[in-house]
Order: structure tokens, then sequence, then C-alpha cells
């Protein structure tokens, strides 16, 4: 059995909520959201965790609401559209 990291302060806390909003994004929301509420509760003084944790609850909110296909991977506000475009020849 492997034995995960204990949810610290960064960089340990960017790996739980970059796990939680991959999950949410594929409608994982039972697991994502138990990572959203560690996070909140273990790093709360860390305000780019806690955001990221509200946006696991957000995206989880949607799902819920029929508002998301099952899967997505779109772009985010984190990752500009310029960045996952084909570069054109």
């Amino acid at each position: 059995m492997v034995e995960g990291l204990p949810l610290s302060y960064w960089p340990v806390s960017e790996y739980y909520y970059i796990y939680g909003l991959a999950l949410a994004r594929q409608s994982q929301c039972g697991e994502a959201l138990l990572i959203a509420r560690a996070v909140m509760e273990t790093v709360a003084i860390e305000e780019v965790s806690v955001a990221n944790a509200q946006e696991i609850i957000n995206i989880c909110q949607q799902v819920a609401e029929g508002e998301l296909p099952e899967s997505t991977m779109e772009a985010t506000a984190e990752v500009p559209a310029a960045a996952t475009e084909t570069p054109q020849p």
C-alpha cells in the first residue's frame, strides 16, 4: 500500500488541489469534494489553495446541476486558451 503525502503547506497543497480539480472535471465529485474540504480546513491561510478548493466545489455544483458534460477538460482561467490551441503553419 502506498501512503499519501500528508497535507501541509505549499508545495504539497498544490498537489492536492490539482488532483481535486482533475477529479471534479471528470465528474468524480465524491472524492474531489473530500479533497476540497481537506485543503480548506488544513491550509486555510493559503489563498491560492483555498481559491482552487472553492473552484472544485463550483465545478461539482455545476456537475450536479447538469451544466457540465460528464467529462470536461476545457481551458480554464488557469490555462490561457492560446496554450491549448494547435499552432498553424
